[in-house]
């Protein structure tokens, strides 16, 4: 198999593929329940939360949890792909060049709180993995980010491309709050 091909589906595998259907299932959601109509610009955007989105998150916490991760035989059992030392910068530099598609996407709804969602969803992605702050080893921070980064942040997304988020009915902050009590 040719460098480029293996180093792509290394990158696939530690983007989780048995996750990425999360986030465009919420963003879905909240698409519906603002009754927004499913555009070009938000199935790029719910393809984006796939491969891209989940290569920002899961990455960037492969390249800090190497040694936890080294360690774990459910972590090679479940996900198939360990990051070792050698590969930190490739998956770094991957997770990286994904964040301007990511935006741009985000951009191109031309709709401020779709843009501040998105930057708010990779903003909480760095914060949860990357140090000096590391939300991932601060309960409940870790919790609390897990519920705005795989609920609260993907629905506004959605739910900004037909209604104001500043309006969103009580039950999707409660359904968040519920998000990071699973985690928890």
């Amino acid at each position: 198999m040719p460098q480029l091909a293996r180093k792509l589906l290394f990158l696939i595998q530690v983007s989780r593929p048995v996750i990425w259907p999360v986030l465009p299932l919420v963003y879905g959601l909240g698409l519906n329940a603002s009754h927004a109509p499913l555009s070009a610009a938000a199935i790029t955007q719910m393809v984006l939360l796939t491969f891209p989105m989940n290569l920002v998150g899961c990455g960037l916490n492969d390249i800090y949890d190497y040694e936890s991760d080294r360690r774990s035989l459910r972590r090679r059992a479940v996900w198939g792909a360990v990051v070792r030392n050698e590969d930190r910068p490739l998956v770094f530099r991957a997770a990286l060049a994904m964040m301007p598609l990511i935006m741009f996407a985000a951009c191109a709804t031309r709709n401020w709180d779709n843009i501040v969602a998105t930057v708010l969803l990779l903003l909480v992605a760095w914060l949860y993995s990357v140090p000096p702050l590391r939300l991932k080893e601060r309960p409940p921070l870790d919790s609390l980010s897990n519920g705005l980064g795989y609920f609260l942040l993907p629905f506004i997304m959605g739910y900004s491309l037909n209604a104001d988020p500043r309006t969103m009915p009580l039950k999707y902050y409660l359904l968040a709050l519920c998000v990071c009590g699973v985690h928890a």
